[in-house]
């Protein structure tokens, strides 16, 4: 497993998964807690918090609605979780 997407950026992994993507009609799903060098690559957004669903749209909808980076909308579903199980 690589330690960060700059590694995998380095080692053209990304850019390999999104040819795959578009030549092949690969769907790809990367579960990171490591957004660097993630901002325009995924076309959908899948949220799942406590093993169920929360959230699964397509990406530019995700930033129609906050208008926020990709971490920062996942620090903000994280925060809301976190505030929720305080209760």
């Amino acid at each position: 497993m690589y330690g960060s997407s700059e590694t995998i950026q380095g080692l053209g992994l990304l850019k390999f998964l999104i040819k795959e993507c578009e030549e092949r009609g690969a769907t790809i799903t990367y579960a990171t807690h490591i957004f660097s060098g993630l901002e325009n690559w995924p076309s959908h957004i899948i949220y799942m918090a406590r093993g169920k669903l929360q959230l699964t749209m397509p990406m530019d909808k995700v930033n129609e609605i906050n208008n926020l980076s990709l971490m920062r909308t996942a620090e903000s579903w994280l925060s809301k979780e976190r505030d929720e199980e305080r209760k």
